[in-house]
């Protein structure tokens, strides 16, 4: 055995934490990662927000989401989306 090859107390604790973290997000099927998207749909908007329609809605009207409508669907902004989610935990 090398002495690069010990593995640390920290080193432990570190893939503890990115294990449990990991199975988390596995098991958590409602938070869904949109990470890669720039728009959701008003479902995906209402699940992220957990809000109703005429909540969603309102944020629309109050200018703080965004959504465009392509081909008769409503799409959100995941960037508004997550912007008013940080002003939220912000004000708390």
């Amino acid at each position: 055995m090398n002495l690069n090859e010990l593995i640390t107390k920290k080193d432990l604790e570190n893939f503890k934490q990115e294990v449990f973290e990991k199975m988390t997000e596995l098991l958590n099927p409602t938070k869904k990662s949109y990470n890669d998207k720039n728009w959701v749909k008003s479902k995906e908007a209402k699940e992220l927000l957990d809000c109703s329609q005429n909540t969603l809605d309102g944020m629309v009207v109050n200018s703080i989401i965004k959504r465009n409508k392509i081909k008769g669907r409503w799409y959100y902004s995941i960037k508004s989306i997550n912007d008013s989610l940080e002003n939220k935990t912000k004000a708390a």
